[in-house]
């Protein structure tokens, strides 16, 4: 506990301004996994900003005030976003971020439909761990949302099935792990372990993104990605 305390009184006051931070605050786990349909990234004419920017629209169009993904760790000002990818060779899409409907599309107002877990953090981000349940069937996105616009408000939503209720069925699942370490301020170790239960294969992709105003604003990356050292392995 002596050299995390030591990390954490290195962090500065925020009465300096973050830029004056110490190193071990300035990365950190401050990405979201969800920045789909949010009030900050609403640019409609009615202010709808559910039904501006729902999940269905989040891989394809660029977001302006942040950014989101699975176990993503990012600089105080999310400038760069390290983040998770995965596939299950059966979804049309990559699981870049936590599904979920918006207020117009569930029974129950805006609602996730994912099961995930910070599991262990210090102070200093010097190490955290996450977890997260992946179907190996094709993930439910269309039953999902269907079965939540059909039902009144009085009816109970639907979810995607538990663990508890997946081993029972013996339906296969993934259990992504993952462990991230910073050996140093600015030295980020992240480590990977996943047991599917089966012999189905899963793809992880590390994803590596700056925020908007630095990709179509013409910022140059090479000083933070320099001063980043990202390692990834088993």
């Amino acid at each position: 506990m002596g050299v995390e305390r030591e990390r954490v009184q290195s962090f500065g006051s925020l009465a300096e301004g973050l830029r004056q931070a110490g190193g071990w605050y300035l990365w950190g786990p401050y990405l979201s996994e969800r920045q789909w349909g949010t009030v900050r990234e609403d640019y409609s004419a009615d202010g709808e900003a559910w039904s501006h920017l729902p999940h269905d629209h989040a891989r394809s169009r660029a977001y302006r005030w942040g950014e989101d993904g699975l176990a993503g760790f990012s600089d105080v000002e999310q400038r760069l976003c390290l983040a998770l990818a995965l596939w299950n060779g059966r979804d049309p899409i990559l699981k870049e971020r936590i599904f979920g409907l918006t207020g117009g599309e569930g029974n129950h107002g805006e609602d996730a439909k994912e099961y995930w877990w910070y599991l262990d953090a210090v102070p200093s981000h010097a190490w955290n761990r996450w977890r997260y349940h992946y179907p190996q069937r094709a993930f439910p996105y269309e039953h999902l949302r269907v079965e939540n616009g059909r039902r009144s408000h009085q009816g109970i939503p639907p979810e995607l099935p538990s663990m508890a209720i997946r081993l029972r069925l013996k339906a296969p699942l993934f259990l992504v792990v993952l462990n991230g370490a910073m050996q140093a301020s600015g030295h980020l170790r992240r480590s990977r372990f996943t047991d599917s239960g089966g012999r189905q294969g899963i793809h992880l992709h590390p994803d590596v993104g700056p925020l908007f105003e630095l990709r179509f604003a013409g910022f140059a990356l090479a000083e933070m990605l320099r001063k980043l050292r990202l390692i990834v392995g088993p």
